[in-house]
């Protein structure tokens, strides 16, 4: 699936960190490439716009047993002399996942510094929720559970098993 262009660090357009950044602020993104080479794609925008220069993007490609890192410093708002603009300008990177065709498998694993943490329960790795289930809660962990009954034994068609995921999808993600 394509990504599309982003920061992982976002600031405001006064060039603030903004406060709902799950990235510790100044730290970098590291990336971790394993099978099949990928693309990384940088674009410079000024706002929301893209700037057109020939330096203003590049490709680059990830090889197996790659590593790399994403500066937090091509992210902020700032101006850039190269590109002889009066203005300060960001870069944003996506994946655009493998290239060549035929099958082929290639993972990037992602890490970075989170400010955000999140209690799981150690012998099944599932959420500890911050306040007591709702009703509605406690009846969508109910329809999810029939369903995942009846899903194994191939009773349910298309159209419920899309319903029945999308609630799932809502209430336990």
């Amino acid at each position: 699936k394509r990504i599309t262009f982003h920061r992982d660090q976002s600031y405001s357009p006064e060039g603030e960190f903004c406060s709902n950044n799950c990235q510790k602020q100044h730290t970098c993104t590291c990336i971790f490439v394993l099978g099949d080479d990928r693309v990384l794609e940088f674009q410079l925008f000024w706002g929301k716009k893209k700037v057109n220069h020939p330096e203003a993007q590049r490709m680059i490609r990830l090889t197996n047993g790659a590593l790399f890192f994403l500066h937090p410093k091509d992210e902020e708002d700032c101006l850039r002399q190269m590109f002889q603009m009066n203005n300060q300008t960001h870069f944003k990177h996506r994946n655009n996942g493998v290239k060549e065709k035929g099958v082929q498998l290639s993972v990037g694993l992602v890490f970075r510094t989170c400010v955000q943490t999140r209690t799981v329960y150690k012998g099944t790795g599932q959420l500890v929720l911050d306040s007591e289930p709702t009703e509605t809660t406690h009846r969508c962990k109910r329809k999810l559970n029939d369903y995942e009954k009846c899903w194994t034994k191939n009773l349910m068609d298309e159209c419920l098993k899309k319903k029945y995921l999308s609630t799932k999808e809502r209430h336990y993600r």
